[in-house]
């Protein structure tokens, strides 16, 4: 199998997901061809029947949960077994994603901790397995799975080109080694979960571009429309926090000593505490060190020791990216996206978005700023030649 693209930016998202749909209507006639290859042409009608009734919901279905447990289903069935579980993962970050039939939850628990060591050599993820379960050396999934009265295991790693997502685990209360026939079906279903999962991956790429052109149209919105300084500001924390997916978003401005930044805006503005904090642009807090440096920077609020980062602690913070706000001439403030529910580990991604949004809320409070500037001039201009 080609292996499939795992991440893409902008419209490279449509352009693989626009591919691997219409891929739903050539798949059955490739996997058909692949497997029959795969079994030298000695191909049960059931099972091409299968492949084709996962391919046709993969190019028809977005329920992911109910084209892995069709496959499931399917090879339970197939293969003769009694038991099986996939354990997969769309992204590296995600919890593992489970879907079981017919596994005891004291199995489900051990095949689910699959980073323990105390699992033994019969349970890895990138490693194909299947064996006599009684010749096992003892383990806590071996005598598990005896406990339950099954005898043969298999493990089967779910991959597309290098990339492993996780595995499927199949068990039988009697051993029935798997022929090649069936180790082609198993294989096959495989790659057919792989192209499922790798399909999931990019429509939720492609859905959270989608909202992410969705808030960049507000801002741009703001910039080319609105003048009123006060809701440019209020417009731009509540964007923000939108597009930023955080907790919260709040605007810090220089004062005009331009030695301090203090809060302008804040959705978290219910918090009298946050109307207090005022930045000294030279301490040596994140804040001061974001605009300094005009660069943006991703902060664990519950690791920070720097007592001039201490109100981030006293706002109930855990997690916040400081996005400087820089126009053409001079470094004008500071724009946080802060999380207070929980911990969170800001991606390359979420630190390009917030300075992204940070340069759009720059030009609007630049342009806020001359047309100001411009509108006093010409009320000034105006009460002289009244005055005339």
């Amino acid at each position: 199998m080609i292996p499939l693209p795992l991440s893409a930016n902008g419209s490279d998202l449509f352009f693989y997901h626009a591919i691997l749909t219409s891929l739903g209507l050539i798949i059955p006639t490739l996997f058909a061809g692949a497997f029959s290859s795969l079994t030298g042409g000695h191909v049960r009608a059931s099972d091409m029947r299968s492949l084709k009734s996962i391919t046709s919901m993969i190019s028809r279905s977005e329920d992911l949960d109910a084209i892995l447990t069709a496959a499931l289903e399917i090879l339970i069935d197939h293969l003769g077994m009694n038991a099986g579980l996939f354990r997969l993962k769309i992204k590296q970050d995600d919890f593992p994603r489970l879907i079981n039939r017919g596994f005891t939850p004291e199995v489900t628990a051990i095949l689910e901790s699959t980073g323990d060591s105390h699992l033994g050599p019969h349970y890895q993820l990138a490693a194909a397995v299947a064996g006599d379960i009684s010749q096992w050396e003892d383990s806590l999934l071996s005598a598990a799975l005896r406990q339950n009265g099954l005898s043969y295991y298999v493990n089967y790693p779910i991959r597309s080109g290098d990339h492993i997502f996780g595995s499927v685990a199949l068990a039988a209360s009697d051993p029935r080694p798997i022929d090649g026939d069936r180790q082609a079906l198993l294989e096959s279903i495989g790659e057919l979960v792989a192209v499922a999962l790798v399909n999931a991956r990019l429509r939720e790429q492609s859905n959270k571009l989608s909202e992410d052109l969705v808030a960049l149209q507000e801002l741009n919105k703001i910039i080319s429309r609105g003048f009123n300084l006060e809701e440019i500001i209020q417009r731009i924390v509540v964007e923000g926090k939108r597009l930023a997916k955080t907790d919260h978003c709040h605007l810090f401005l220089l004062d005009e000593s331009r030695q301090y930044m203090v809060v302008s805006a804040s959705t978290q503005a219910e918090d009298h505490d946050i109307r207090a904090v005022k930045i000294h642009v030279s301490e040596g807090s994140i804040a001061a060190a974001a605009l300094r440096e005009r660069r943006a920077i991703a902060l664990d609020v519950s690791k920070v020791k720097n007592a001039h980062n201490s109100w981030m602690k006293s706002l109930g913070w855990q997690a916040a990216i400081f996005a400087p706000l820089v126009t053409k001439e001079q470094a004008i403030g500071v724009l946080i996206c802060s999380n207070i529910a929980q911990e969170r580990s800001f991606s390359e991604e979420d630190i390009q978005r917030a300075e992204t949004l940070a340069h759009q809320a720059a030009i609007a409070l630049e342009n806020a700023r001359l047309f100001q500037v411009i509108s006093r001039s010409q009320k000034e201009w105006e009460t002289t030649f009244d005055a005339m």
